[in-house]
């Protein structure tokens, strides 16, 4: 919370500690930090303000709380005088030519020392208010090139305004030293690799996600994931992966080619074959980034799966900076393992029996064109030598998965669609904390087989107790079930205004899920029990997140609430009392 908001006397202490004469104008020197009793997240530091337009000329800021047991920061930003309009001949403006970062690892030491980065960032030939061709600002917002690392001095002492000394010349050859001995820029390497989800060796990448995997349905799944890197070939790569259910007693494989002819921007094709399992009546949108986020426990609830063997072609690419496009063609064969059968009753005319005939189908082969879509509006883009991705939005972003299954093609003989929107947001609220919301929703035939419904996201049963979010905390797995539905999660977490002593930092979070779906034909289904939620499921909750801090683990307790027309008659049953999981620093 920034000390120069709006209501930022209520909430700060000011005091002026000096005044400096530059010519004719006045710089008062003010320092600032939280008042006593005021629990915020907020900074503390001085400001320099000059008489001319009462601007800033200098801040200096960081948490005013420094306790933190991860990583803090300090900066400090220099504002001058320019001319403004073309060729400099409006009126001065105030404006930023320098910004030093400081960034000090508190989780990190190497032997007893702290570590600690220095950042200093300088603006040269400023011009404001000029008009500027978009074809200047078009394209990615930050570039790395691929030759970066390996410029010689001469080219970096020319952008310096200032030349290195003994003293930062030694630093660099002790960092280097130490990144050496203690390994440093491997572990960096390494952390990259696990948001990215392939770690490389030698020519090869493990595929991260196919080492170990948990669901309810396969039960603990080790496996081994491994595809060709930049190492053999920047323009393609081979690559497949194995898995063994140790719950449902099944192998898992499969195998991809990625033609990349501009390796790291353009277009990417993907052949691939799997033969797999895979959610009934699971939602999945392309383009969603990886996080740590408590959604994936989801996954300890997941029971209900059908196996499937899949050859398909894929077409990424992305159109400007705010759009991204999945255009693929699949033959999937999926095969029910547990039970279920889709009932399709044949007239009696057309079978010649008086009482009619019902085929009972446990396999369904289909041929599908599907398109995906990510649409983040003037969301930025970073372009690294072999990837690049997103800088995020001020605004929601939505994402579309349509598919259609066509008779005939690739030898399917079902004719069925379905179309899944998602969109969401993070909002951040001045002194309230953020409020985060997803809207879901998607539709299918009414007839369609269980695969192809929906199943809504219960995660309240098969004996665990933790919270998952974007989910039903109250609701049982596989209770409801919708060829239309629409799916509400609301969750605003009020930051720590609570206490914040030791391992235990708690933070306050409402929750709240809402949901409606058109029931199915239930006269359809023989195995699976299906049951509509056309009148509305609600619930809200309170959960206490980062109660205790064990490593990078963040433990807290939540409580939720089933009210609404699919409460239960007993009180006790409309209540479920969770574990929250975070990680952090």
């Amino acid at each position: 919370l920034s000390p120069l908001g709006p209501n930022g006397t209520d909430r700060y202490l000011f005091l002026l500690e000096d005044t400096m004469y530059q010519g004719p104008d006045t710089v008062f020197i003010i320092s600032y930090r939280p008042r006593t009793g005021r629990k915020f997240d907020g900074l503390k530091g001085q400001l320099h303000v000059h008489t001319d337009g009462y601007a800033l000329q200098h801040v200096i800021a960081e948490p005013a709380d420094d306790h933190s047991a991860g990583m803090s920061a300090k900066l400090q930003q220099r504002f001058v005088r320019v001319p403004t309009g073309p060729h400099g001949t409006g009126p001065h403006a105030w404006f930023p030519d320098q910004l030093n970062t400081f960034l000090f690892f508190n989780f990190a030491r190497v032997g007893s020392m702290k570590v600690i980065g220095v950042g200093r960032t300088y603006l040269q030939g400023i011009e404001v208010d000029v008009d500027v061709e978009r074809r200047e600002v078009r394209g990615a917002e930050f570039v790395m090139e691929t030759l970066a690392t390996r410029r010689d001095d001469d080219f970096w002492d020319s952008l310096r305004t200032d030349s290195l000394d003994d003293r930062e010349l030694r630093t660099y050859h002790v960092i280097d030293s130490l990144s050496r001995a203690q390994g440093l820029e491997k572990r960096l390497r390494w952390l990259g690799h696990l948001l990215s989800g392939r770690a490389p060796v030698g020519p090869v990448d493990v595929l991260l996600d196919h080492v170990l995997r948990y669901n309810a349905h396969e039960g603990l799944r080790p496996g081994l994931g491994l595809a060709t890197n930049d190492r053999v070939w920047r323009f393609a790569s081979v690559g497949g992966h194995f898995a063994y259910g140790l719950r449902d007693t099944e192998w898992k494989y499969g195998g991809e080619l990625t033609i990349k002819p501009w390796a790291g921007r353009g277009p990417q094709l993907r052949l691939y074959h799997l033969n797999d399992v895979e959610e009934s009546g699971g939602a999945a949108f392309r383009g969603t980034p990886r996080t740590l986020d408590s959604e994936a426990y989801r996954l300890l609830y997941m029971d209900r799966m059908h196996r499937q063997e899949r050859t398909g072609a894929e077409l990424a690419f992305r159109v400007g900076s705010p759009l991204r496009l999945w255009l693929g063609t699949a033959r999937t064969d999926r095969r029910d393992l547990l039970g279920y059968r889709h009932a399709v009753p044949l007239p009696a005319e057309l079978v010649g029996d008086t009482e009619g005939v019902t085929l009972l189908h446990d396999a369904f082969l289909t041929g599908e064109v599907s398109i995906g879509l990510r649409y983040a509006f003037r969301e930025q883009v970073a372009q690294l030598p072999r990837q690049q991705f997103g800088l995020g939005t001020r605004w929601p972003v939505l994402y579309v998965h349509v598919a259609r299954a066509v008779p005939g093609l690739w030898g399917g003989d079902l004719d069925l669609w379905r179309a899944d929107a998602m969109v969401e947001k993070t909002f951040h609220l001045r002194m309230l904390g953020d409020l985060s919301f997803r809207l879901q929703g998607g539709m299918a035939p009414a007839d369609a087989p269980y695969p192809f419904l929906y199943n809504m996201r219960g995660t309240f049963g098969n004996g665990l107790l933790v919270a998952a979010r974007n989910t039903f905390e109250t609701m049982r797995p596989n209770e409801f079930t919708a060829h239309r539905y629409v799916a509400l999660h609301l969750r605003h977490g009020f930051g720590g205004l609570l206490w914040k002593r030791g391992r235990s930092s708690p933070v306050l979070v409402l929750v709240a899920n809402a949901g409606i779906g058109a029931p199915v034909r239930a006269e359809r289904h023989r195995g699976h029990a299906v049951q509509g939620m056309e009148h509305g499921f609600a619930e809200a909750g309170l959960q206490v997140d980062r109660l205790l801090r064990i490593g990078f683990s963040r433990l807290g307790v939540g409580a939720f609430h089933r009210f609404g027309a699919y409460r239960f008659p007993d009180a006790l049953d409309n209540i479920a009392v969770k574990l929250t999981l975070g990680i952090g620093l």
